[in-house]
């Protein structure tokens, strides 16, 4: 399909994208505003609007140019909805804050939002092996749970707290600030969206960079800062750090408390969240953690991070460990399904479904779609192909039987590596983040498995509707 995969662009699927859009190319815009207007150095009444929105500014743009698609807000539309869910954070600020007790812990763990079964018992994916080394160390550890839609799937443990209190105790000092920007603060951010209009040529509105953000940032540090104080940890652990937590790093840094992100999903080059290309490696980042824990896999290839780098065990490594050896069943094909590339995935299976009528076909839901029927439609016109079905157990039920696994850029794609499937790429956006699977000839494009443009099959047109 195209002669470098390490390094070439990939180009996608038949899609509705504008010629010439593509993640690589949206982040090329960015980074190129970042080095021409000085954006990760630009402060806003102490706060870097830029280095602490630059992930969802990406998130923005990559909707507004079509490469993916928006989800669902965790908070519920509708009056009844906002009632029930504040209903939720509050009572489990009451039950479960992380200020009430404890006094001062060696380490505060902040888990990632998805639960998943660890030994039969529900817990952080991501942070539970380290949580359990950390104790045995005789350290204390106060584990901090983010809620999903309010609610909290994880089992009952004497040292996990919610992070509910610490939203709402931020909302409140955000509507108690009464800070504006200045004209000329707001004149810059019109040169940097002037900038992108024309790198992008799409609508750019980044008002909300400076407010609500930049009182919404000052709200947070406060409150992570109050927490840190009393706490007194000499480590702080968290997940997915570039999402909304510059505040608590920004708060432990200044605090002289050392900040570590646990590896959690696919890093690769073109991923904003990681990649720094016109920074200087040894410029600091306020918002960027100081140790990043990387999963110890030869596939797991980098970008240059402006901080240590520790390699560890991945965290799925004693669940697949587990399943090593498990007899494939021949013909089963799992497809990793991800939000933002859903439905042009069931576009891509429903064209192709007369090539694919030899396989069993199971299509795995992400989490988020499992908590959204809006998100699950996409795939119901597959289930009248006969051999598809959704899932209904859990992923290590599937996986270590599969003999083939379909995804564009999930990280359960390399759970199935390590169980032996065979892996095929759909080239859809986000695809970019496989490139080194492609090169290292651990994965293939699905169509090459398939033979399709090869005069064998051809993808027909077909709808989802």
């Amino acid at each position: 399909m195209f002669e470098d995969p390490a390094t070439s662009q990939i180009e996608y699927l038949g899609t509705d994208l504008r010629p010439g859009v593509t993640l690589a190319g949206l982040c090329e815009a960015l980074w190129d505003a970042e080095g021409q207007l000085g954006l990760l150095d630009w402060e806003v009444n102490g706060v870097r609007p830029w280095e602490a929105g630059r992930f969802a500014v990406f998130q923005s743009l990559s909707s507004s140019l079509g490469l993916f698609e928006n989800t669902p807000d965790e908070t519920p539309g509708g009056f009844v909805g906002r009632l029930g869910f504040h209903a939720r954070l509050l009572r489990g600020s009451l039950t479960h804050n992380p200020f009430a007790g404890w006094g001062q812990c060696d380490a505060l763990v902040f888990e990632g939002p998805r639960s998943s079964s660890i030994d039969g018992v529900q817990g952080c994916v991501y942070t539970d092996a380290l949580a359990r080394s950390l104790s045995r160390q005789g350290k204390r550890v106060q584990l901090l749970d983010t809620h999903l839609g309010g609610y909290h799937a994880k089992s009952p443990d004497r040292r996990r707290s919610f992070t509910d209190a610490i939203g709402l105790e931020s909302g409140l000092r955000f509507r108690l600030l009464r800070w504006r920007p200045t004209a000329e603060d707001r004149a810059f951010l019109a040169r940097v969206e002037e900038f992108l209009r024309q790198k992008l040529q799409v609508q750019i509105d980044l008002a909300w960079l400076l407010w609500p953000g930049v009182p919404r940032f000052r709200a947070s540090y406060a409150v992570y800062r109050r927490l840190f104080k009393a706490r007194r940890p000499a480590d702080i652990y968290c997940v997915c750090a570039h999402g909304n937590l510059g505040a608590l790093v920004a708060a432990g840094r200044h605090l002289g408390i050392r900040v570590t992100e646990v590896q959690h999903a696919v890093v690769s080059r073109h991923h904003i969240g990681y990649s720094y290309p016109n920074r200087d490696p040894s410029a600091r980042l306020e918002y960027f953690p100081d140790r990043f824990l990387a999963w110890d896999a030869d596939w797991n290839v980098l970008p240059e991070l402006p901080c240590a780098v520790e390699r560890v065990e991945p965290n799925w490594a004693p669940l697949t460990r587990a399943y090593q050896g498990a007899a494939k069943q021949k013909g089963l094909m799992v497809v990793l399904s991800q939000p933002p590339i859903a439905r042009r995935l069931a576009q891509a299976l429903l064209e192709r479904m007369q090539c694919l009528r030899g396989f069993e076909i199971v299509i795995k839901l992400h989490p988020a779609e499992l908590r959204e029927p809006k998100l699950q439609r996409v795939f119901v016109a597959l289930k009248g192909a006969g051999n598809v079905r959704v899932a209904e157990e859990p992923l290590y039920d599937l996986l270590p039987r599969a003999e083939y696994q379909v995804g564009v850029y999930s990280t359960a794609l390399y759970e199935g590596l390590d169980l032996g499937c065979r892996t095929l790429l759909v080239p859809l956006p986000g695809i970019e983040h496989m490139r080194h699977l492609l090169a290292g000839g651990r994965a293939r494009f699905l169509d090459d498995f398939l033979g399709v443009g090869e005069g064998r099959t051809a993808p027909a047109p077909a709808s989802l509707d």
